[in-house]
């Protein structure tokens, strides 16, 4: 069970006011979405992208929570710990329970591949600890201190995946979960419509080394020349995973439906380790995951038995059957890289090969060019091609350039209704976007329609 705190102890050391509630009330994990409140759980009204969280402050405390976490003024009538910075608030909860916990961590991040890395790596860990991880998509000042207060105690480690969009902020979510261990996956143009170069980019993935201590280990993406850079940078040492002058070195990788096979050798020889994802470009974060095993003292037997345990369809690369239809499904998100690496694995699909694939964000100067280099490696991958999005219309004319069957529609309904129409039985159909072209929802949907008869 959660570890659970007074009131009164989260108010002294975190500052601010308790209104309309005793000190000695207990309360235990927090929650942002008042529909997910449990008995005695803290509710943290927060500003949102359509409405504030406090409106929804009596919900819930009708569904049983224990207190309300507001910036000034307090709720009317509920029982509220009144902070001028809730989300600072949050981050000390977060610290206190982290404490409690005892756990070491592992922070990861990279443009592409830190949410597979973290659910390898954690696996892998659980070949010999108890680790737990974060959920979803918990990798936020928002969402670190969410799972942290679920936490168990008696935690061995905690894997933490670390998202920015801007820079500072993995310094603020290494100051609430310092990392002994700092996984790099890679520098990519993700985030680059905010922060303009790849150098700021680096420098702001960068910054999960600065709370390393002298002790703790940097596991680096030796194939990215621009984390090369990174040698003298971390406190501690620095180790390499990748094709060349590494410490887990990649041998070797094999790939067909549902599996990815890698020959890693590190300074005690060669292993072979196997997941049921798809890709060939998954090799990294298996070797990025091992690498940190084996750092932290777990022998092959033991990193062997950690990833057994890994489950189809729980990456964000999902093979589904829906009739006679075959969905790769890889609408979590998309970058360039990811895109790529995608397409490349709806190429050694057998049967006509569909790639359904939209506008990738945040790509600033360089998304024409990146639109357009993904239709001309659509165009050897897909026997047939529809694009969705504004910035897809350059993916399209590409692909058209290079003699592939294209197509071209505004949006997630359009593209559905070409679904419909064109797929065929037997089909393998590729989707990729980034998340606010919603064709997550649309695989949803072809889902409930069954496939084409």
């Amino acid at each position: 069970m959660p570890v659970t705190f007074t009131l009164g102890e989260l108010q002294a050391r975190a500052g601010g006011v308790l209104c309309g509630v005793d000190a000695k009330t207990p309360v235990g994990p927090l929650t942002v979405d008042s529909r997910e409140v449990a008995p005695g759980m803290l509710f943290c009204g927060l500003p949102g992208r359509y409405e504030h969280g406090r409106r929804h402050a009596s919900a819930a405390v009708e569904r049983g929570a224990a207190a309300v976490l507001l910036n000034p003024p307090e709720e009317a009538g509920l029982p509220c710990w009144v902070h001028e910075d809730p989300l600072e608030a949050m981050a000390e909860v977060g610290r206190m329970h982290l404490q409690t916990a005892g756990a070491r961590v592992v922070g990861i991040t990279g443009s592409v591949g830190k949410t597979s890395v973290k659910v390898l790596t954690a696996a892998v860990l659980r070949g010999r600890y108890h680790c737990e991880a974060t959920p979803r998509n918990f990798n936020t000042q928002i969402g670190l201190p969410l799972a942290l207060s679920a936490l168990d105690p008696g935690l061995d480690w905690f894997v933490a995946e670390m998202a920015m969009r801007g820079p500072g902020e993995i310094r603020a979510l290494t100051a609430i979960a310092p990392p002994d261990v700092a996984v790099i996956t890679n520098i990519g143009p993700a985030h680059l419509s905010e922060l303009g170069t790849m150098e700021a980019i680096l420098e702001a993935k960068a910054e999960i080394l600065e709370r390393l201590s002298v002790d703790g280990t940097a596991i680096l993406n030796g194939d990215d020349d621009r984390l090369r850079t990174l040698r003298d940078r971390a406190p501690g040492r620095v180790r390499w995973y990748g094709l060349k002058d590494a410490d887990m070195c990649i041998r070797g990788v094999r790939s067909g439906a549902g599996f990815v096979e890698v020959d890693l050798a590190d300074d005690s020889g060669r292993q072979t380790l196997r997941i049921p994802w798809d890709g060939a470009y998954q090799a990294h974060n298996i070797a990025a995951a091992a690498l940190v095993g084996r750092t932290l003292g777990l022998d092959w037997t033991e990193v062997q038995r950690g990833l057994a345990t890994v489950r189809e369809g729980t990456g964000h690369f999902r093979r589904i059957t829906v009739g006679s239809l075959t969905i790769l499904d890889d609408t979590y998100n998309a970058s360039p890289a990811s895109m790529q690496g995608g397409l490349l694995v709806l190429a050694a699909e057998s049967g006509r090969r569909v790639a359904l694939l939209g506008d990738m964000m945040e790509l600033g100067p360089v998304t024409e060019e990146a639109h357009r280099e993904a239709g001309r490696q659509a165009a050897v991958a897909a026997d047939r091609i529809l694009a969705v999005g504004s910035y897809a219309a350059w993916l399209a004319e590409e692909a058209r350039l290079a003699g592939a069957n294209v197509e071209w529609v505004a949006d997630a309904a359009a593209a559905e209704r070409w679904c419909r129409s064109e797929l065929r039985a037997g089909d393998h159909l590729y989707v990729k976007a980034s998340r606010a072209v919603e064709l997550d929802a649309l695989v949803a949907r072809l889902r409930e329609w069954g496939g084409p008869s």
